[in-house]
């Protein structure tokens, strides 16, 4: 499986990270594929790194928000939308990180209904209020991120009643 991630320049909560490195343990993706932003992507990257995945970076042509991470694979540098859809296009999934300050608009919300309109499943995990949906995500990798999450800090939402309906509070 390959992962595909796109969210805010403002970077994730330390929760959302924390749901980051779970959906990655839980489903061992093949390729992390990312935007090259500060931020969620430079956030997701790091995780990636940690656990070992490998890394394509799919960069945006303007400087000003780049990250500058040193991926296993780099793409040619495409405008930010064009590149958007490339990673979406070249993965199975979607992790998603929009801003509290976004009301569904800019390139994270433009990257996830893009993904959507393709029939790909996308996790998406907002920061206010901090909710986690899954949209066109099979049993099979909800069951996995639910295992994945186990006790830990996490134990008040391993909760069928929680999880398997596809959205929780935190």
């Amino acid at each position: 499986m390959k992962i595909g991630i796109t969210g805010t320049r403002h970077g994730m909560t330390k929760l959302q990270k924390k749901f980051c490195g779970y959906v990655f343990e839980a489903l061992n993706p093949e390729e992390v594929h990312q935007g090259d932003c500060v931020g969620a992507d430079a956030d997701a990257h790091r995780v990636a790194v940690e656990l070992g995945i490998f890394t394509v970076c799919h960069p945006p042509e303007k400087h000003q928000l780049r990250a500058y991470t040193i991926p296993n694979e780099m793409r040619k540098p495409k405008s930010y939308f064009a590149r958007n859809r490339n990673i979406v296009d070249e993965t199975d999934l979607l992790l998603g990180f929009p801003s509290k300050r976004s009301p569904r608009l800019g390139g994270t919300w433009y990257t996830i209904d893009y993904a959507l309109k393709k029939n790909k499943p996308v996790i998406w995990f907002s920061q206010q209020p901090e909710l986690i949906i899954y949209e066109n995500v099979t049993e099979e990798v909800k069951r996995k991120i639910r295992d994945a999450i186990g006790d830990g800090a996490w134990k008040t939402l391993n909760t069928n009643d929680v999880l398997s309906k596809g959205t929780y509070t935190v």
